[in-house]
């Protein structure tokens, strides 16, 4: 009969020392872009060539033919995005804008328009910041000019208008929630009957 004796199980072993392996898992079905953020903040600074109405436009070339300073500049404020989909794209609502600045002897003149716009960006990589990008905005537009010296500062704002901006670029992750944005786009805005454009290149951020 001791044959048949059943011996008893035994214990399974429990090791209380913090150096004990944890178990791994390998479910590969977790990507990256189910990790995503649920929002993201973008803004941007960067260079711009300007083009206006005929009239405006012989203004600022007379003004560098006769060795003005002038500033061009180009900024993404105030954005703010959500994922959609598989999280690769992200939309939501920027303010873009251009700068442009002729300054001599203490004296300037600056013409700055702005499109309020809704954006979408969608991103080829694994997550958004994530390598090749295209972007598309479209919305409400507006320009504002402001003089400035030393007897005072005068500005005045146009109509609304409205427009649309067309990009490219590149995201590169630098840390966890955290990527540089390099992007290339051209805008074009219809203020007052009158069109305003600019080609763009920018370095911003995507948070």
């Amino acid at each position: 009969p001791s044959a048949y004796k059943k011996e008893p199980e035994k214990a399974e072993e429990y090791d209380p020392s913090p150096f004990a392996k944890p178990q791994l898992t390998t479910d590969k079905s977790i990507s990256a872009n189910e990790s995503g953020e649920s929002w993201y903040s973008y803004w941007s600074i960067g260079i711009s060539d300007n083009t206006y109405p005929s009239e405006l436009q012989s203004i600022f070339n007379v003004a560098e033919d006769l060795g003005i300073n002038r500033t061009e500049l180009s900024i993404d404020a105030l954005g703010f995005y959500w994922p959609i989909g598989n999280h690769e794209t992200i939309n939501g609502f920027v303010v873009s804008g251009t700068s442009d600045t002729l300054s001599s002897n203490g004296a300037s003149v600056s013409l700055k328009t702005y499109l309020y716009s809704y954006s979408v960006m969608h991103y080829f990589g694994q997550e958004p910041g994530d390598g090749i990008y295209l972007r598309g905005d479209v919305g409400l537009a507006k320009g504002v000019a402001t003089f400035n010296s030393s007897s005072g500062s005068f500005s005045g704002s146009s109509e609304w208008g409205n427009g649309f901006l067309f990009g490219i670029g590149y995201g590169i992750p630098v840390s966890s929630g955290s990527r540089v944005i390099l992007g290339f786009s051209y805008t074009s805005k219809t203020i007052e009957d009158e069109k305003y454009a600019a080609t763009m290149f920018s370095i911003g951020g995507l948070w």
